[in-house]
């Protein structure tokens, strides 16, 4: 394992086949044989392997585990490999490595929903696990895998499907940027030279082109019989496939429509808005989908809970990008809506749009720099605004007496900005970073405290109240907690 860790696939193979042949009754060496073969990108030899190690141990946990995530990668045998990370499940309830097992195989079908579970079940049995953390920020997301197209558990392998799914996103591009030039260039021949007829001709010219075309991507896409399933399992290439389709007919009877003599003027809006769906189809769809991937899943449970698992893990530290990127990519859409809304009632709104951008890019570099360093800046105020809600939907914090920020917390994990909760109520200090000092901190932490009953809230540790104090204004029950100011000895 250690020469895996270290990169070197290859000396970790010959070690772990010198230990299978000075221990041919060993389990663990076939299991590290198989785990070499895989890293190497050898799945047809990591498969006898890894089912000769469930062979010599039929009871052992981590030989089933490894048998599922070889199988995971053969076509046509999917369910065992579900059915044997359920029988780790059963033989080790107690490790979290099969129910993120389960996890993954739920989340390569695009079962989010059912992925989610599997985490949050392996999470309740080690809430420290890295690997179930982010996948449970992927399965909040709706993540989709790289072959979006391909189903598992299907027995063609995802080459097949990946040549039928590249034949048909090219036949579509094709088809749309051939009749976009042909609808612009028969337009500006008949209004600009005056060339209706020969520009009519050109354009029937160009349907006849595309058959052709549509014959050769035919002839690439080998599984027909899954084509349907692709398009419903990746509705973006059913999209365009299908818009592509339509921007056929409709070119045809755009061409039609413009060789009558004499068209009643009813039809003009139909006739532009044929020659608008050739065109502009292709540039809305685009939009469309950025559009429905940015407001896709949940990021702010999420980003809670993929923080935790920044330190250790170099995945969670770019999805903790990417995920701040999503929020503010719906704070500019939003801030665009209101904006447009807003130029309707009073033209003079328009200077507003400036600032539109502003969190975007600003929070986008906040979010570089914190990632690199580990730091939170005081004067970012998007990228705070964003991980107070973070914070917010994983844990709901309550100020207790003395408390300077969230104070206590009802699930006992690092709540507060500068301070972790301790079992009495009151903050500690000396843990965790600097207080934040922004507008946005400020108002979080001036918020007033959850109504509960000062005889109920156990009196602050002396270390607490040897540095912080808590100021009492207003009626006695229930109070409104103003921390005073902190003295310059606190570290």
């Amino acid at each position: 394992m250690t020469r895996l860790n270290a990169g070197r696939p290859e000396s970790a193979l010959e070690a772990a086949k010198n230990a299978a042949d000075r221990e041919p009754g060993a389990e663990w060496p076939y299991r590290l044989i198989s785990l070499a073969h895989e890293r190497l990108g050898r799945d047809a030899d990591a498969l006898p392997a890894a089912e000769r190690a469930v062979e010599l141990s039929r009871g052992s946990w981590p030989a089933r585990l490894r048998l599922a995530a070889v199988l995971r990668r053969v076509p046509g045998r999917w369910q065992e490999a579900v059915e044997h990370a359920i029988l780790a499940g059963k033989f080790a309830p107690e490790q979290p490595g099969p129910a993120v097992m389960l996890g993954d195989l739920a989340l390569l079908r695009g079962e989010h929903v059912r992925a989610a579970r599997s985490y949050r079940a392996a999470l309740a049995l080690d809430p420290e696990d890295p690997q179930a953390r982010v996948n449970l920020g992927l399965a909040l997301l709706r993540w989709d895998p790289p072959r979006a197209h391909h189903d598992p558990a299907w027995p063609v392998g995802p080459r097949e499907t990946g040549r039928a799914r590249r034949a048909l996103e090219v036949w579509s591009r094709q088809v749309r940027l051939l009749l976009a030039v042909a609808t612009l260039a028969v337009a500006a021949c008949a209004l600009l030279l005056d060339w209706g007829a020969q520009a009519r001709l050109g354009g029937f010219a160009v349907l006849v082109l595309l058959v052709p075309l549509t014959v050769r991507q035919a002839r690439r896409v080998a599984v027909w019989s899954y084509a349907k399933a692709m398009l419903r399992r990746d509705p973006w290439l059913g999209g365009s496939v299908v818009s592509a389709a339509l921007a056929v007919p409709a070119f045809a009877a755009w061409l039609l429509l413009g060789a009558v003599p004499a068209l009643p003027r009813a039809f003009d809006p139909v006739w532009a808005g044929l020659a608008g769906y050739v065109v502009l189809s292709w540039p809305a769809l685009a939009g469309v989908r950025a559009l429905a991937e940015t407001w896709r899943g949940r990021p702010l449970p999420a980003l809670a809970g993929t923080l935790p698992a920044r330190a250790a893990e170099r995945a969670a530290r770019r999805n903790t990008g990417v995920l701040l990127w999503i929020v503010l990519g719906r704070t500019w859409s939003v801030l665009v809506t209101l904006v447009a809304g807003a130029l309707v009632v009073e033209p003079r709104a328009v200077v507003a749009a400036v600032a539109v951008p502003y969190p975007l890019v600003r929070g986008g570099i906040c979010g570089r720099e914190g990632r690199v360093t580990g730091r939170w800046p005081s004067r970012r105020r998007w990228w705070c605004w964003a991980r107070w809600r973070a914070r917010r939907a994983g844990c709901w914090g309550r100020r207790g007496r003395g408390a300077p920020g969230w104070g206590r917390c009802s699930r006992r994990r690092r709540c507060s900005r500068d301070a972790r909760c301790s079992p009495g109520g009151a903050a500690v200090p000396g843990r965790g970073a600097p207080r934040c000092s922004c507008a946005i901190c400020r108002w979080a932490r001036s918020l007033p405290s959850r109504s509960t009953p000062t005889s109920a809230r156990p009196s602050p540790t002396p270390a607490a109240s040897s540095c912080r104090t808590a100021t009492r204004s207003g009626p006695a029950s229930p109070a409104r907690w103003r921390p005073s100011p902190r003295p310059a000895s606190c570290g």
